[in-house]
């Protein structure tokens, strides 16, 4: 049978001792307590649901249908259903003190803010709807913030909050294996556990949001979806690794990624501050850096600074700010070796104290601004640095090889704009050669130095074997210290000068 109506001045509880109860409209001023030991606990067409300052439901089955939700007008409710799902619906804000559906799927659709006590979907999918935020109150009042009471633990979820999701003081705890959400204000996710973002549902795309972005990991992050934060800043730490195989947009906003060990940027991933002048920031504490052929880092017109332990491999990295790379305990290396510019910068600052910039035999390409407007080129690395300008001139601040050798190439074109120029407070050192591939003009201003162990070399109108209609004179502007057993200036068209 259904019950029709029920209501009581104080408080309800009503057991159906076998099969399911169905009801249309239950309502009390203090607690409403439903339970359906054998069966469900359902709400039938026509009904207004529950209405009460507090709601108690427990089911061996479901509460509610993914079809017919029960429909819940109070201040907090509890539900758990040891068989099956759990669907509930209210019009307003609720506090959710316990939502427990081990064996099925939860969806919960809130009309205002929603506080999450404790929800448990551990073999399903929770789908999390708020026309509010989505906030933690398991321990809302407790100072500092414990990083033990977990909010959500879901194996797979849904999450979407117009106000927000978790706050910057009270960030929402969860244990997912796979997320999406969107978010139209901030988002704030501690997460304990592997995750990966995607791969929830076709109605999400990844992590999307209007507002602060804010993600962190006790354990690997992997990326099969897209994050965007609409304009604000991106901000994402894992205790582990970070795989990212997706676009990271941020709209101008800045973005950071740490990492206690290792970042893989996989072929199909990207990293995008879009516009304006963000700050783009890598760093794995314990390991490398990695970009796959394909996978692109864009700094808009903001720094971008890669840090690793070991190994920095890249691809591309482009910005029309500055750009920094440093591998504390292993070396810099390109991907491929097809003349494109790696890394393509206003200033570019490359540091490999214990290791190499650049592969023996293969130049590691860079585009640094033109002479003028602030190009520059800064290194400093224990073996070999071999390093090409793709265009135009190359400024020289200061670079190092304490123990091998260095090899700079600005090859000449057409344009014959390829000069190399030191200030007065350059420096090059080499523990063994030092070699200078210029296009054009060379100035070495007094108070500049280069030192070599061995040699130093420059070769001027050096063209790569190209051969030019017209070919301006090469002009030798030598008034620094160059220190080295051997020292050679050659220069292969006449009308060279030597000053």
């Amino acid at each position: 049978g259904v019950l029709a109506s029920a209501t009581a001045g104080a408080s309800i509880t009503m057991t159906q001792s076998a099969g399911n109860l169905l009801f249309r409209s239950i309502a009390a001023d203090d607690t409403v307590t439903l339970r359906a030991p054998k069966g469900s606990i359902l709400q039938a067409g026509g009904g207004s649901g529950i209405a009460a300052d507090d709601v108690v439901l427990a089911a061996f089955s479901s509460i509610g249908t993914s079809t017919s939700f029960i429909d819940v007008d109070a201040t907090s409710a509890e539900a758990v259903a040891s068989f099956g799902g759990v669907f509930l619906r209210s019009a307003n804000a609720l506090d959710l003190s316990l939502v427990d559906a081990q064996h099925g799927d939860v969806v919960l659709d809130i009309g205002g803010t929603a506080g999450v006590g404790r929800i448990a979907v551990p073999r399903g999918l929770l789908s999390f709807f708020a026309n509010g935020a989505i906030l933690d109150r398991r321990d809302e009042d407790v100072t500092p913030q414990p990083d033990s009471l977990v909010n959500i633990t879901a194996d797979r979820a849904v999450l979407r909050a117009l106000n927000g999701i978790g706050s910057e003081a009270n960030w929402l705890e969860t244990t997912f294996k796979r997320l999406e959400a969107r978010s139209f204000a901030d988002m704030w996710i501690k997460n304990y556990g592997d995750m990966t973002v995607g791969g929830v549902s076709s109605d999400f795309a990844g992590l999307q949001g209007a507002g602060k972005l804010h993600l962190t990991l006790a354990s690997t992050l992997t990326l099969d979806e897209a994050i965007n934060s609409g304009g604000a800043e991106i901000i994402v730490t894992a205790s582990e690794g970070l795989v990212l195989n997706a676009a990271v947009r941020s709209g101008g906003g800045n973005i950071t990624f740490h990492a206690g060990t290792f970042i893989s940027l996989s072929s199909v991933a990207s990293i995008d501050g879009e516009s304006g002048a963000p700050l783009v920031s890598l760093e794995a504490d314990g390991g490398a850096i990695t970009m796959a052929s394909g996978s692109s880092i864009n700094g808009a017109g903001g720094r971008v600074e890669l840090d690793a332990t070991g190994d920095v491999s890249v691809t591309s990295i482009t910005s029309t700010g500055d750009v920094s790379v440093t591998s504390s305990a292993g070396s810099i290396l390109d991907v491929l070796n097809n003349g494109l510019p790696r890394i393509v910068g206003k200033a570019i600052a490359l540091a490999a104290p214990l290791g190499r910039v650049g592969r023996v035999g293969f130049d590691f390409v860079v585009d640094t601004a033109a002479p003028g407007s602030g190009g520059l080129l800064s290194v400093d690395a224990k073996e070999t640095v071999w390093i090409a300008e793709k265009t135009g001139g190359l400024d020289i601040g200061t670079i190092a090889s304490r123990a091998g050798d260095v090899r700079l190439t600005v090859v000449e074109t057409v344009a014959h704009s390829e000069s190399m120029r030191l200030f007065s407070d350059s420096s090059i050192g080499a523990k063994g050669a030092v070699l200078l591939r210029v296009g054009v003009d060379f100035d070495a201003p007094l108070g500049s130095t280069i030192k070599a162990g061995t040699t130093i070399t420059v070769e001027g109108d050096y063209d790569a074997g190209q051969t030019f209609v017209t070919n301006p004179a090469t002009t030798f502007n030598v008034f620094g210290q160059m220190i080295a057993p051997q020292v050679a200036i050659n220069a292969d068209d006449d009308g060279n000068v030597f000053n």
